[in-house]
């Protein structure tokens, strides 16, 4: 029997919200772009539809005998404990089944709980060393991988934007200086180390700003209870909002007529909304840490924080709302190193080129 090319094997066909999520979703359009009816998914809710069994690891292991049909898997090394079983015992069964995954960046580094973190990584570690192939958007994942799986094979296909170039920034007299933070509020993103940030901005009586966090939450989240009750409690109201989750076309509106991100993220695979940030010439403010540094130049387009410190974030913060024309200082090197990021075309190339190569060759 003719086996198909790829089954692409991924949590749910739904809105598409993270950078990650973005990148796999022009990835998917593209491959079923090339391979038409030769690629097939299979959805974790499918899969929980279908069985009364809450496990997805043991409801891969259970599909193997649709799965093995294929010459290719590909997911995302993110989900790697639904699949790492599966994918044991398809090195060790079927070794003419290519197996391929899409590697954002080291979850198990981005881990807090002490107990947990050890765990993470060696789980993430074996299930990478699975794979025949990883794909990797960015510089620094494809440098770690190489640093970790030094004969692995590693496919970059780098992440692409959509140049729609804003105005260098100027005129900050007689009004606020507006901050935005844009992206999920969680742990990993730091949302809490900014805010407290603000509160010492606060008392000592700094307050010509706006701050919008904008990006995804639910009220019931208890980190979000944390910030929530937090700005109650030092009264910062006034000068925090919280916008939610946007479109795209709002979110774009939103950044352009901000006067600096500020990304207080605790780990990046690549900082796509520090990218998006510079094409519309807005420096950003972060924590040196991860990817961060191999986008953000100190002093030339954005700001470098010494890594989970409060006190210097909100001395950064405080440099620019003091001297607002660090802003356009700042504003001119983020506008030129947006010039040298990859296009969205040249991304699609590279990703349609790999396609032709890896799955139709």
């Amino acid at each position: 029997m003719t086996k198909r090319k790829l089954i692409i094997l991924y949590p749910a066909n739904g809105p598409v919200i993270t950078g990650g999520q973005k990148y796999n979703s022009i990835l998917f359009k593209i491959i079923r772009k090339k391979l038409k009816s030769n690629v097939d998914f299979l959805f974790d809710y499918e899969l929980l539809k279908e069985n009364k069994i809450n496990c997805l690891t043991l409801l891969y292991i259970l599909k193997i005998s649709e799965i093995k049909k294929y010459e290719n898997i590909l997911v995302d090394s993110r989900f790697y404990f639904r699949y790492i079983l599966l994918f044991i015992i398809v090195r060790t069964m079927y070794k003419g089944i290519t197996l391929r995954s899409i590697h954002h960046h080291f979850d198990g580094f981005s881990e807090n709980n002490m107990f947990k973190k050890p765990i993470r990584i060696l789980l993430e570690f074996l299930f990478l060393s699975l794979c025949h192939e990883i794909i990797v958007p960015s510089d620094f994942t494809k440098n770690k991988v190489k640093q970790y799986f030094k004969r692995k094979n590693v496919n970059q296909l780098s992440l692409g934007f959509v140049k729609n170039y804003a105005p260098i920034k100027i005129g900050f007299d007689n009004r606020k200086i507006r901050l935005i933070y844009i992206g999920t509020i969680s742990k990993r993103k730091g949302t809490i180390y900014l805010v407290k940030a603000i509160n010492k901005l606060y008392k000592k009586n700094i307050v010509n700003f706006n701050l919008d966090i904008t990006g995804m939450y639910s009220k019931g989240n208890k980190y979000y209870k944390k910030i929530f009750s937090y700005i109650q409690k030092y009264n910062l109201s006034e000068y925090i909002s919280f916008s939610g989750r946007v479109n795209q076309h709002v979110l774009e509106s939103k950044l352009t007529n901000s006067d600096c991100l500020i990304l207080p993220s605790t780990y990046e695979g690549f900082g796509m909304v520090i990218a998006e940030s510079f094409i519309k010439s807005i420096p950003v403010i972060a924590f040196d840490n991860s990817a961060i540094h191999y986008i953000i130049k100190d002093n030339f387009n954005g700001i470098l924080c010494k890594n989970k410190s409060i006190s210097s974030l909100s001395k950064s913060i405080k440099s620019l709302l003091l001297n607002p024309s660090l802003i356009g200082h700042l504003s001119k090197g983020a506008h030129i190193t947006a010039n040298d990021l990859t296009s969205v075309d040249e991304m699609h190339l590279k990703m349609a080129n790999w396609v032709t190569s890896k799955l139709l060759s």
